[in-house]
């Protein structure tokens, strides 16, 4: 949450796609594949995950913005990296799945009924609103974007 200081999500939301657009762009091909250590993922591996973990914030702002009441567990990201072969595709084509699993997101939001911005849900073991929800999928979007600018294009 604190890679999220600004307010207005809606606009965030959309704001970003460009901004991510553009920084994903500037990757040259021959990093998709690094890792800036032995046991860390590709550049393609971290924006796999960024997509995945978008669809999952996608299904739990679901849950939570209809009153479903069951504990939304975590992601287990290296299963998902093991098993989501991200190597088959070019960082674009990650980048543009990114973009419109982001804007089915955002389009869900702002369908979304006023009195459920403050339904709250229960995600591993701690409550969270949808309000919250929403400012958290920015800031993991934000958290790896950033490791892809310190960790993977300054050690290549």
């Amino acid at each position: 949450m604190e890679l999220v200081p600004e307010s207005g999500l809606m606009t965030l939301m959309e704001g970003r796609q460009k901004e991510t657009k553009s920084f994903l762009s500037s990757i040259p091909e021959a990093l998709y594949d690094h890792r800036y250590a032995p046991d860390k993922w590709t550049v393609r591996e971290v924006l796999g995950h960024v997509c995945d973990i978008e669809r999952a914030f996608g299904y739990r702002l679901l849950c939570a913005a209809r009153g479903d009441e069951q504990e939304l567990k975590r992601v287990d990201g290296n299963l998902y990296i093991q098993n989501g072969e991200f190597a088959r595709l070019g960082l674009m084509e990650w980048a543009n799945e990114f973009q419109l699993v982001r804007k089915s997101n955002l389009i869900f939001l702002q369908h979304m009924p006023e009195p459920a911005w403050d339904r709250v849900a229960l995600m591993a073991g701690a409550k969270v609103t949808v309000r919250a929800l929403g400012y958290l999928l920015v800031g993991h979007e934000r958290h790896h974007l950033r490791i892809l600018r310190e960790n993977y294009l300054k050690t290549a």
